[in-house]
């Protein structure tokens, strides 16, 4: 997938706050299947429950969490039960070179360095489940199974606290109506010239040091989450049902991976943090993206996100993902996570080995 690509390359890619708001995709609730509900039962995978965040910031073997996707096409749809469980390192594994981490720059002159830290997801799909009829619901359905390794690290910055300080960027723009402040991050030194006068609005605007390093923070977290998606047998293919790829562009390029652009929209509260199975207390936000591929729309998402508290971490604190086109038709994909638990301390030693399959559990 072209967006996947360009990420793990890290290709041009910019995120900076715009004026322009291209139609959101909505978080639409969908029941679980029966058929999906029942062979989720069947291979051990627990379908709810959300267990308390833990106090360590790092994942242990056992971390687990589940997702319902849903693709919605018209009346119709399917869904798959997706399980990510943190694992142990093999002895190979402990002996590769340590991840690398990346160095992110920021309109404002900063430049913030980012660590990495190795760890390995197990990861089991269930599907495609269908709606279409209790006697076709389960045909097709393969049980895969697979092992990533991951940066924990990255997925460890999250989103939410970069949330709260666009938040606050956001309420001190409308008690500044004369000034304009377009933040922006990526992978290359901004001209000096031009950062120096950003660097005084943002003082104005009380974007702190601190601030910026959470906003930039996104770009590698939002980057080894978009990386794990894509390593996450089936998910691509569905991706590719509502991501709007302009093939003329790219054929016009001869070719070439084409630039990635990320337009951040306006960040918002979500209140409803018991209908995400999260605590009262849980502060959740509405992370909104428009996707850009050589400068033309391609993906608009909406990310539901929390603090990456394992067991979170291993979703990068992400609890719901909408996505559609941009234009707002075509197919719908929502993504929640139904349960989620930190491991047991008793068995975190010794996880079950994974090996990697793929198994068709119904015709």
């Amino acid at each position: 997938m072209v967006m996947v690509a360009a990420f793990a390359l890290g290709v041009g890619c910019v995120a900076a706050e715009q004026p322009k708001t291209p139609p959101i995709p909505v978080f639409k609730w969908t029941e679980v299947l029966p058929a999906a509900a029942q062979a989720a039962q069947k291979a051990g995978i627990a379908m709810n429950g959300m267990g308390a965040p833990a106090e360590r910031t790092t994942l242990r073997p056992g971390d687990t969490v589940t997702a319902l996707v849903t693709l919605t096409e018209g009346e119709e749809y399917k869904q798959w039960i997706v399980r990510f469980q943190a694992a142990e390192l093999t002895e190979k594994e402990r002996q590769l070179p340590p991840v690398r981490g990346v160095r992110v720059y920021t309109s404002t002159g900063r430049e913030f360095q980012y660590d990495g830290e190795r760890a390995v997801l197990a990861l089991r799909v269930l599907g495609p489940f269908k709606s279409s009829s209790a006697a076709t619901a389960t045909r097709g359905v393969k049980d895969v199974q697979a092992r990533v390794r991951v940066n924990s690290a990255f997925l460890g910055l999250g989103f939410d606290q970069a949330c709260a300080a666009l938040i606050r960027k956001q309420e001190a723009e409308v008690r500044h109506p004369d000034l304009k402040f377009y933040w922006g991050c990526g992978w290359k030194p901004y001209p000096p010239e031009k950062a120096a006068g950003k660097r005084k609005v943002a003082e104005v605007f009380g974007v702190t040091e601190k601030d910026e390093r959470a906003m930039c923070g996104e770009l590698p977290a939002l980057w080894e989450f978009v990386g794990l998606a894509s390593q996450t047998p089936g998910l691509q293919s569905i991706m590719q049902n509502v991501i709007h790829i302009p093939w003329w562009s790219i054929i016009a390029n001869g070719g070439k991976m084409p630039a990635i652009g990320l337009m951040m929209l306006p960040r918002k509260h979500i209140k409803d943090a018991a209908r995400w199975n999260l605590s009262e207390t849980a502060r959740i936000y509405a992370l909104p993206f428009e996707l850009q591929l050589n400068e033309k729309p391609a993906l608009v998402c909406q990310l539901a996100v929390t603090a990456p508290r394992p067991p979170l971490l291993t979703s990068a604190g992400i609890v719901g993902i909408a996505a559609q086109s941009p234009d707002g038709k075509g197919p719908h994909l929502m993504i929640r996570l139904l349960s989620a638990q930190c491991a047991p301390e008793a068995v975190a030693e010794k996880p079950a080995p994974v090996t990697p399959t793929a198994v068709a559990v119904a015709k």
